[in-house]
């Protein structure tokens, strides 16, 4: 099995699973190195195995010691946004020279294990299938979460397409 390359996000930024740089796309088929990213020797590129690695290994967890996966990269004013998985998904903001990292991105909403499908100026779009937030609903149920009882009640509908999450990413 290989592993697949991921998708371009917006203004030709690209980012490829065992990688820890950011690449951009440039003229007719050129591509510069534009962000690395350090993980202080955590980066799974970095590490001895013994074995080639496949998608399940990647995203399966039995990496969980090493970062790995950078995700839905979001160029943003003087800086920038992704994600990257460890132990489990995290999320990191880098603005005039600051960096916050976060475990989640909505509050009592579905974790966002998948990538971002594309991205708007503010948000990262995400896309779930109604199966899946029925899924979701069985481990986390409603408790006082008005956005997650829409959500749940949309996936209800057997004619629901797919449904899509904004999540915002250029607010302070």
């Amino acid at each position: 099995m290989r592993i697949l390359t991921y998708n371009f996000m917006r203004d030709n930024y690209a980012v490829w699973p065992l990688s820890d740089t950011i690449f951009h796309v440039v003229g007719k088929g050129g591509i510069i190195p534009a962000f690395h990213i350090d993980f202080k020797g955590k980066w799974i590129a970095l590490q001895d195995y013994k074995s080639a690695l496949t998608n399940k290994d990647v995203w399966g967890g039995s990496l969980n010691k090493y970062a790995r996966w950078i995700k839905d990269f979001v160029l943003m004013e003087d800086g920038c946004f992704f994600g990257f998985k460890y132990d489990k998904d995290y999320f990191v903001k880098w603005q005039d020279g600051k960096v916050f990292l976060y475990s989640s991105l909505l509050e009592g909403l579905p974790e966002m294990r998948e990538a971002a499908v594309c991205s708007t100026e503010d948000s990262l779009i995400y896309v779930y299938a109604p199966d899946d937030i029925k899924e979701y609903a069985k481990t986390y149920p409603v408790s006082d979460n008005s956005e997650l009882e829409r959500l749940y009640k949309l996936a209800e509908d057997e004619n629901v397409n797919p449904v899509l999450l904004f999540v915002p990413v250029n607010q302070n």
